[in-house]
């Protein structure tokens, strides 16, 4: 029975240890038309709630799945005088 459980303990830990190395960091710089940085833009992983916003320079780092899907949302700010 010991000898079983180290064996479901040696497979887990495979599983574990391929899944981590599927995973990789997309970074990036985002800007408008002109080339300008944008700040605040999020970058979020379709379907989940993890994600990242690009720094005051426009840049942004998050770690991904292959296969995922990101989406960029850029949201207007409205200024009531």
């Amino acid at each position: 029975m010991m000898k079983f459980l180290k064996q479901i303990q040696i497979l887990f830990l495979l599983f574990l240890s391929i899944g981590a190395f599927a995973q990789q960091s997309v970074s990036g710089l985002i800007t408008d038309s002109s080339g300008t940085p944008l700040p605040g833009v999020n970058v979020i992983i379709q379907g989940t709630n993890i994600g990242v916003s690009s720094d005051f320079d426009g840049n942004y780092q998050i770690n991904v799945d292959n296969g995922q899907i990101l989406v960029f949302l850029i949201s207007d700010t409205i200024v009531l005088n």
